[in-house]
C-alpha cells in the first residue's frame, strides 16, 4: 500500500478540549515529528504495533490557541500556492507536450526546416 505506519488492535478516542484547534490538531498528528515518534514508541520486529499507553508517551507541543491558528491558516495558504504552483506546471507541461507533438509531425511531414 505505500504506506507507513503502525497498527493497533483497538480504537483510541481523542477528546479534544477548547484548547485546542482540530484542525492544528490534524496537521500536529500528520507531522513528521509526531509520525517519528510514534515509529520510535511502536513495538514489534516486523508489523509494528502501538497501544495506548505507548502514545500518551508522545510529546505533543500545543501552543497556544492564537498560534495554533495562525500555524492553520500559514498551512492553508502554502496548501493552496502548492495547488496553483502544481496546476501552473502541469499547464506547461502539456503545453511542452503539445509542442513536441507539433514539432515530431512537422519532422515527419517534411515541414521541419
Amino acid at each position: 500500500m505505500k504506506t507507513m505506519g503502525c497498527i493497533h488492535d483497538g480504537w483510541f478516542v481523542l477528546r479534544l478540549n477548547t484548547s485546542i484547534d482540530t484542525d492544528f490538531f490534524y496537521y500536529l498528528l500528520s507531522s513528521g515529528f509526531v509520525q517519528e515518534q510514534f515509529a520510535q514508541l511502536a513495538s514489534g520486529s516486523v508489523v509494528k504495533n502501538i497501544s495506548g499507553d505507548l502514545v500518551k508517551k508522545a510529546v505533543l507541543p500545543i501552543p497556544p490557541l492564537s498560534h495554533q491558528h495562525a500555524i492553520v491558516e500559514k498551512l492553508l495558504d502554502i496548501s493552496k500556492e502548492t495547488k496553483r504552483l502544481e496546476a501552473l506546471y502541469q499547464q506547461k507541461l502539456n503545453a511542452l507536450g503539445e509542442l513536441k507533438q507539433s514539432i515530431l509531425h512537422q519532422a515527419f511531414t517534411g515541414k521541419l526546416v
